[in-house]
């Protein structure tokens, strides 16, 4: 099975980040770009694998519960710009980037070491977050792709981070098919 682990975004922010990927599809180089369905917009924090045994996934689901003590509360991360990923120079998606958060990386590193305690290997990429917005189609001149300076820099968006999932990805023809396995919520704070 191919799985990851991923924070889902909710319908108010789907749709302000719609908004700024119609801007986006009217620009001149737009054909360039597979865009991706608003429906599967999440940040990932941990992915699995791409071929997991369904005995790895089971003992993930069965971990989750673990993951967070109660005193780990609900927070706030905020969507400031449109960019290329992972830099200008080689990108291969278009991106809706996060700002730096130190809870989001403890989140990611307290995920991580449960993974590998189950036998899961850490990510070898360092984490960057963000939201995938669309795939540059193979072969496409980088320099003909300029991201509109109204959304270089924005206000920021701000996402609430209460939920985490864990979510089989099934290829198609099209976009994936993203199926939620399991999902853990974090304590709301008063």
């Amino acid at each position: 099975m191919r799985t990851f682990i991923a924070l889902p975004i909710d319908a108010e922010v789907t749709t302000m980040l719609e908004n700024k990927v119609d801007t986006l599809k009217n620009q001149t180089w737009s054909h360039l770009i597979n865009w991706f369905i608003p429906a599967n917009f999440h940040i990932t924090l941990q992915f699995l694998g791409g071929n997991l045994e369904l005995k790895k996934v089971l003992q993930a689901m069965n971990s989750m519960e673990f993951w967070l003590n109660s005193s780990f509360y609900e927070f706030n991360v905020k969507i400031e710009s449109i960019q290329l990923f992972p830099d200008n120079e080689n990108p291969h998606t278009i991106v809706a980037s996060i700002e730096k958060n130190e809870k989001l990386e403890y989140l990611v590193e307290i995920i991580s070491q449960h993974c590998q305690s189950i036998g899961l290997e850490k990510s070898k990429l360092a984490f960057k977050p963000h939201i995938s917005l669309g795939r540059i189609k193979p072969k496409t001149v980088i320099n003909e792709i300029q991201i509109p300076n109204t959304l270089k820099k924005f206000k920021a968006i701000s996402l609430t981070v209460n939920k985490i999932t864990l979510f089989e990805s099934m290829r198609t023809n099209h976009a994936p098919i993203y199926k939620e396995l399991k999902s853990i919520y974090l304590t709301k704070q008063y």
